[in-house]
C-alpha cells in the first residue's frame, strides 16, 4: 500500500513538476552552499574566541583535523594589503583573529545574498507553474467533448484551477522549503560531527524521536485535508449553481433555507479547518521548549568534563539549535505538503480526466457543401437508456428552410447534438455532399455551422464584442450588417452607447427578444453555410419571434437553415417539416400538405 501511494506520488510529481528538475537541483546546490556558509561563519567563533583568550585555535584537541585544517586555510589565505590596514588603522593586533572576524559578517552577507537568488528562483518556479498549469487545464477542459462536461458540476472546474493549483503550487513552495531545510541540516550536520559527534548523535537522536511522533498527526491532518479539498468544491457548486439561479430562490422565498444548507457547508469547513490547525501546531509548539530543555542537559552534562571548552560548547550549542529549528521547519514544511497534497491530486486527476476527454478530430478534408445534407439510417442512445433516435433518414438540400418538430423528448435537440458533432450515432452516418461529416476536419466543421441554442449565452461585454465573440477578423462593418440582418440594429442604436453598451450578466440588462437577436446576429456575423435554430424562439414573445422569424426568412434560399421549433408558427413557412416521435421520423411534408391531412401530428399541434 505503501509503496503504491510512493510510486503514484513519483508519477503524478514527474506529470505536474517534471519539467523543473532543473531548477530545483539549482535551488538544491544553493540551499546547500547557504547552509555551508552559515555553518563556515558560525564556526570561526571557535579560533576568534581562542585568540582572544591568548589560546592557539589549532590546538584544540577535541576539534577534529578536518576542522583544524580548514581554520589553517583560512588563516593562510589572510592578504599581505589586509595586514597593512590593519596595522596603519589598529596598531599590533592580533591580525589572524582580525581577518577571521571581518570574514564572519562577509560569509552571512554571501549566504543572505544566496538566499535572495534562492527565493527568486523558487517564486519564479512556482508562479511559472501556476501560469502554465492553470492555462494548460483551462485550455484542455474547453477542448474536452461534450459527454464528459456535460457531467462536470457547476464550481469544480473554477475551484480546481484557481484554488487547487495555487495550493499546488504552495506544494511546491513546501518542498523548496524543505530542500533548503535539509540541505542546511546536511551541512550542520557535518560541522557538529566535525566539533563534536556525540553531543549531534544525540542531538539527531532526539530530532528523529521528534520527526517520527509527527508522522502520527500528519495522517491525521491529511485526513482532514482531503475531506475539506472536497468541501471546498460542494461549497464552489452550491455558491455558483444558486447565485445563477437567485431570481427564482427570491421567487419562491426560499433565500434563507439556502442560506442554511450553504451555512451548514461553512460550519463543516470551519470544523475541518480548527483540527487540521490544531494538530499541525503541536509538534511546532513543542519544539522550542524541546531544544532548550536539550541545551541544558547537555550543558550540565558537558561542564564537568575535563576537556570542556566554553568557546567550542557556544559554537556547538548554536549549530545545534539552527540544527533543531532545521528539523522544525522541515517538519513544518512536510506538514504544509500534507495540506496541500489532496489539492495536488485533484489537479493531477483533472488533467488526467480532461486528457482521457479531449475532442477528438479525424477529419483531413475541408468544408465543401453545393448540394445536399444527408441523414443515413442514424441511430443514437445515451448508455444505459432507449434509443433516443432509431434509424432517422432524410435530406436537406442547399438552401432549403427545414423545421423540425416534435414533442419533448421526440430526439430533437439530440439530433443537433449529432449534426454539430458533440456525439456521433451509434450507427448510421450523416453526409455531406457524399462525404461522411466525420471526414471533415472539426474547426473547418463549425466555422461553417451556426449553431443559435434556446439558452442563450452573452457576455457581460459590449454588444459589439458579444457579437465579434473571439472572431477578431470581422470588421465593424460584419458586425453591424448582421445586427441589420438579425433586425437588433434599431433596438441597439436607441441605447445609450449603441453597440458599445454593456449588457450586465448574461445580457441582464437586454430584453429576451433582444438577447436572441444579439445573438442571431453573432452566428450570421460568420456567415455560415448551415444554420441551426434550436428552440431559438420558444421563450419569445410574439413580437420579438416575429422579428426573428423575418430575419430568418430573409435568409432563405441563401442559407440553409433548420429550424427546431414547438411552436407552429415558427415554421410554417418552412420548405419542409420534419415531424420526431418517439426517435422516429413521423411524417414529412411541407406546411401545407400536412394541414391538410386531419391525422397528421403537425396538424393536431397546430390547433392546439
Amino acid at each position: 500500500m505503501l509503496l503504491r501511494r510512493i510510486k503514484f506520488a513519483i508519477k503524478l510529481f514527474e506529470k505536474l513538476f517534471g519539467k523543473y528538475k532543473i531548477q530545483i537541483v539549482a535551488l538544491a546546490f544553493l540551499g546547500f552552499l547557504g547552509g555551508l556558509m552559515e555553518s563556515a561563519s558560525i564556526s570561526l567563533l571557535i579560533p576568534v574566541f581562542s585568540m582572544a583568550l591568548g589560546k592557539d585555535p589549532l590546538d584544540i584537541g577535541t576539534l577534529s583535523q578536518v576542522v583544524k585544517n580548514f581554520f589553517a586555510f583560512l588563516i593562510y589565505l589572510r592578504p599581505q594589503f589586509f595586514t597593512h590596514f590593519i596595522r596603519n588603522t589598529l596598531g599590533n593586533i592580533n591580525y589572524d583573529m582580525v581577518w577571521l572576524l571581518a570574514l564572519i559578517p562577509l560569509l552571512f552577507f554571501a549566504k543572505s545574498a544566496l538566499m535572495v537568488w534562492f527565493s527568486y528562483i523558487g517564486t519564479s518556479i512556482g508562479t511559472k507553474f501556476e501560469f502554465e498549469t492553470r492555462s494548460r487545464l483551462y485550455r484542455k477542459a474547453l477542448l474536452a467533448h461534450w459527454p464528459y462536461l456535460l457531467k462536470q458540476k457547476i464550481g469544480h472546474l473554477e475551484n480546481t484551477l484557481m484554488y487547487d493549483i495555487r495550493m499546488s503550487a504552495k506544494l511546491m513552495g513546501g518542498m523548496i522549503s524543505f530542500i533548503l531545510d535539509i540541505s542546511s541540516l546536511f551541512v550542520y550536520i557535518i560541522v557538529a560531527v566535525s566539533i563534536s559527534y556525540q553531543i549531534t548523535l544525540i542531538t539527531l537522536s532526539v530530532g528523529i524521536v521528534i520527526f517520527v511522533v509527527a508522522q502520527f498527526f500528519m495522517q491525521r491532518t491529511r485526513h482532514y485535508v482531503k475531506r475539506q479539498t472536497v468541501f471546498n468544491k460542494d461549497i464552489a457548486h452550491h455558491i455558483n449553481e444558486h447565485i445563477s439561479g437567485i431570481k427564482t430562490i427570491k421567487a419562491a422565498g426560499v433565500e434563507r433555507k439556502v442560506a442554511l444548507v450553504g451555512g451548514n457547508f461553512f460550519q463543516y469547513l470551519r470544523d475541518f479547518t480548527i483540527r487540521q490547525s490544531l494538530l499541525k501546531h503541536i509538534i511546532s509548539s513543542l519544539s522550542s521548549p524541546l531544544s532548550i530543555l536539550f541545551i541544558v542537559i547537555v550543558f550540565a552534562i558537558s561542564y564537568k568534563s575535563p576537556d570542556f571548552n566554553l568557546t567550542i560548547f557556544i559554537a556547538t550549542i548554536y549549530i545545534i539549535q539552527r540544527i533543531f529549528i532545521h528539523i522544525n521547519t522541515a517538519q513544518k514544511s512536510l506538514h504544509d505538503m500534507n495540506d496541500f497534497g489532496p489539492h495536488f491530486v485533484s489537479v493531477g486527476d483533472l488533467e488526467t480526466n480532461v486528457d482521457k476527454n479531449l475532442e477528438s478530430d479525424s477529419g483531413e478534408k475541408g468544408f465543401v457543401f453545393k448540394d445536399r445534407l444527408e441523414f443515413r439510417d442514424v441511430k443514437f442512445s445515451y448508455p444505459g437508456k432507449e434509443p433516443v433516435l432509431d434509424g432517422i433518414s432524410f435530406a436537406v438540400k442547399k438552401g432549403e428552410l427545414v423545421g423540425v418538430v416534435g414533442s419533448s423528448g421526440s430526439g430533437k435537440t439530440t439530433l443537433v447534438d449529432l449534426f454539430m458533432r458533440f456525439f456521433y450515432p451509434q450507427s448510421g452516418e450523416i453526409i455531406l455532399d457524399g462525404v461522411n461529416i466525420n471526414e471533415i476536419k472539426l474547426a473547418q466543421w463549425r466555422k461553417n455551422i451556426g449553431y443559435m441554442p434556446q439558452d442563450t449565452f452573452l457576455l457581460n461585454d459590449t454588444i459589439s464584442n458579444n457579437i465579434r465573440f473571439y472572431d477578431d477578423s470581422l470588421s465593424e462593418e460584419d458586425i453591424k450588417r448582421s445586427a441589420e440582418i438579425a433586425n437588433a440594429v434599431k433596438f441597439i442604436e436607441k441605447l445609450s452607447s449603441g453597440f458599445e453598451t454593456i449588457i450586465g450578466e448574461h445580457g441582464v440588462l437586454l430584453s429576451g427578444g433582444q438577447k436572441q437577436r444579439i445573438a442571431l446576429a453573432r452566428t450570421l456575423a460568420r456567415k455560415p453555410h448551415i444554420l441551426i435554430l434550436d428552440e431559438a424562439t420558444s421563450s419569445l414573445d410574439n413580437e420579438s419571434e416575429a422579428l426573428i422569424q423575418e430575419a430568418i426568412e430573409n435568409l432563405k434560399g441563401q442559407t440553409t437553415v433548420i429550424v427546431i421549433a414547438h411552436r407552429v408558427s415558427t415554421i410554417m413557412n418552412a420548405d419542409r417539416l420534419i415531424a420526431l416521435e418517439g426517435g422516429k421520423i413521423k411524417e414529412t411534408g411541407t406546411p401545407e400538405e400536412l394541414l391538410k391531412k386531419k391525422d397528421s401530428y403537425f396538424y393536431r399541434v397546430n390547433l392546439l
